[in-house]
């Protein structure tokens, strides 16, 4: 299945990357997480080199390569990573990847925040198992030459659990989850105090984010926010905080997301796609897709039918 830490050693980031990051390819992507499943797990293969990809989802994300090499990006930072390489995510941080020696066997986890909050562990309650999501890219835990080995051999042993139809596996991948966080953080110290958030925070905010899903159309930050429980400002400060981008410009690029894909899968008049994806009129669409795409819906349909 094609699949859309950085080592010291292999570590290539620079202040400003090689790479030249694309905002307007960051595709926001729906992950359905709850507490009844505050996991999800994949395992699969890139089998040829294609081009950079990248997304922003709900929901932390880690990955590890076991076999090839693969480059994933930030907005100021870059890395390759080899086989027992990890990656992490922060909630809403656009990312992005790049296969440069295929295959490139990865395993990958994305998880409910707050599920790592309230881990349940006795004696594990000073650990912050959130800081490294939360801090820079470049500042975040990764795998040394020592335990790169016991990394590799980890990552695998969950890939074979992940491809089982065992009764155990959620507890066994969330086990395993628990033992690659400890191994990069063994020797790790956060460059600031970073403390964590009530687990109540995240689950609050994640009302607003289910709204702008099931909703489609324009969310004010006024409704977000009341039915998040909070004052306007406070919801504002903290979702911004959460997820790294304010909620107006969140809904947003969600509504021109799902827009973007809906001209790009039919031939709906632009009036049609607007009023389907909460825009006052096809001209308020446009606007808002030129700005952010930088190309006309028109323009936008005739490049992806080639594709």
């Amino acid at each position: 299945m094609d699949l859309k830490i950085p080592s010291i050693v292999e570590n290539t980031g620079m202040p400003k990357p090689e790479h030249l990051w694309k905002d307007s390819a960051v595709e926001l992507r729906a992950i359905a997480l709850s507490a009844a499943e505050p996991l999800q797990v994949s395992h699969g293969v890139h089998r040829k080199k294609d081009e950079p990809r990248y997304d922003m989802h709900y929901g932390l994300e880690l990955g590890v390569v076991l076999s090839g090499a693969m480059k994933r990006f930030y907005r100021t930072w870059e890395t390759e990573l080899k086989p027992g390489g990890v990656w992490l995510c922060g909630m809403w941080e656009p990312h992005g990847w790049e296969p440069v020696k295929v295959p490139c066997e990865i395993l990958v986890f994305v998880i409910l925040p707050q599920s790592l909050v309230n881990t349940g562990f006795e004696g594990t309650a000073r650990v912050n198992w959130t800081a490294p999501f939360t801090v820079a890219p470049e500042s975040r835990p990764q795998v040394t030459n020592a335990n790169r080995a016991a990394m590799l051999g980890l990552g695998r042993k969950l890939a074979a659990i992940c491809d089982t139809n065992s009764t155990k596996k959620a507890a066994w991948l969330k086990l395993g989850l628990f033992e690659i966080l400890l191994t990069l953080m063994e020797n790790w110290t956060p460059p600031q105090t970073v403390s964590a958030p009530p687990a109540d925070t995240f689950t609050r905010i994640h009302k607003a984010v289910e709204l702008i899903f099931q909703s489609h159309h324009a969310v004010t930050v006024r409704d977000a926010s009341r039915l998040c429980g909070m004052g306007r400002n406070a919801f504002g400060g903290i979702f911004t905080s959460l997820m790294g981008i304010s909620f107006p410009k969140f809904a947003l690029r969600y509504r021109l997301s799902g827009a973007a894909s809906q001209i790009a899968r039919s031939d709906d008049a632009l009036k049609t796609v607007a009023a389907d994806w909460g825009f006052t009129d096809a001209s308020h669409l446009h606007r808002a897709f030129v700005q952010h795409y930088g190309c006309s819906p028109a323009e936008y349909r005739k490049r992806t039918a080639k594709l």
